[in-house]
């Protein structure tokens, strides 16, 4: 049985450790035949959750890359990429973006300077911008990315495509609507090329174009692309997929700006459903997704549910993140207001100043 066959297990920990020893019997302590068998101790040790094991393996693997073919050679940048990836995964996002930008920086000097390669580090470094906030940087790397792939692919590859979405969604997070645009309509037109009108990836690209359009108020051209993004995403997932109710919920929130309130509180009550059978009722996507149906309701006058139902997804959310969380502050305001409506004193200004705690 081979290395891969084992799989993420200590079995094949093993196999491995014994393959780099004989390497070292044979071959010398610093030869660096043993690098790729420690680079696949380290994938092994990412595949079991355990991205510091992986990191050990891949330091010592950059112990002999430095000697040969030395710290300037591309082997040396992708082990460092791999390490970067390491601290990713454990939240240490500074080292890991210094990591990152050393495995670049080599990249550029050594390979062509629109080789894939670059690319993929810079999507990495894209990545790990969105997660801690950086907008700014992340518009960077992304942009990169679409340049080096529109040179060496083509610009109607699906890489292409990939790219201009990656770099349009977060325009349109950062609420550049002007600059996402042409990137997202582009991707949708290769992506309907490429896959045909009925692929996961043209329901993402009908998502983020649809998200564009209800941001400037075209409610008329959001409500068809998100009503067929739902359609092909449930035809390939299923009714009770999770990649369903990112459709329902963006169809809801156009349903509630024209004023359709049913239309809008069916999808989100299935969403609530989807997501209650997929994580369970303690979850904050579950929280979430219940707040919305809340939001709903009070839209409707039906301020008793809405109450029961925004407290209920206040309670999960207060348990996953703690009292005063500023992830609760939308939720504390809007039982606030319901409060008031169902004429609760006490719960109006014990949730109105729970609001200025958490919207600190």
């Amino acid at each position: 049985e081979s290395v891969m066959e084992q799989g993420g297990s200590p079995e094949a920990i093993e196999l491995l450790e014994r393959a780099a020893a004989l390497i070292r019997e044979n071959d010398g302590e610093d030869s660096s035949a043993a690098g790729p068998v420690l680079v696949n101790e380290a994938v092994v040790y990412s595949g079991m959750n355990d991205p510091e094991k992986a990191g050990e393996a891949l330091r010592a693997a950059l112990k002999l890359y430095e000697k040969d073919p030395g710290p300037e050679h591309p082997v040396f940048a992708d082990t460092l990429s791999r390490l970067a990836e390491t601290y990713a995964a454990r939240g240490a996002a500074s080292p890991a973006q210094t990591l990152y930008s050393q495995a670049r920086d080599i990249l550029k000097a050594t390979l062509n300077k629109n080789d894939p390669e670059i690319a993929k580090v810079s999507e990495k470094m894209a990545e790990l911008y969105l997660r801690t906030g950086d907008m700014e940087n992340a518009e960077k790397a992304f942009a990169e990315v679409v340049d080096i792939y529109r040179l060496a692919y083509g610009e109607d590859s699906a890489k292409t495509a990939q790219a201009e979405n990656d770099l349009g969604e977060t325009y349109l997070a950062s609420e550049k609507f002007k600059e996402a645009e042409p990137l997202l309509r582009h991707a949708l037109e290769i992506r309907e090329k490429e896959y045909g009108e009925d692929h996961p990836a043209v329901a993402q690209s009908l998502n983020n174009v649809a998200v564009l359009m209800e941001n400037q108020g075209k409610f008329s051209q959001a409500m068809p692309m998100h009503e067929r993004a739902l359609e092909i995403r449930r035809r390939h997932f299923g009714d009770k997929h999770p990649a369903v109710t990112q459709s329902l919920e963006n169809l809801a929130a156009v349903y509630q700006s024209v004023g359709k309130y049913q239309e809008a509180e069916d999808a989100l009550r299935e969403s609530v459903g989807i997501w209650q059978d997929y994580v369970g009722d303690d979850h904050p996507a579950t929280a979430q997704a219940t707040f919305n149906l809340g939001t709903v309701l009070f839209m409707r006058a039906k301020y008793r549910e809405a109450y029961k139902v925004i407290t209920n997804a206040k309670d999960v959310m207060e348990r996953h993140y703690g009292e005063g969380h500023p992830n609760l502050a939308v939720p504390y305001k809007a039982l606030a207001t319901v409060s008031k409506k169902l004429g609760k004193r006490a719960e109006e200004e014990k949730y109105a100043a729970l609001f200025e705690q958490a919207n600190k």
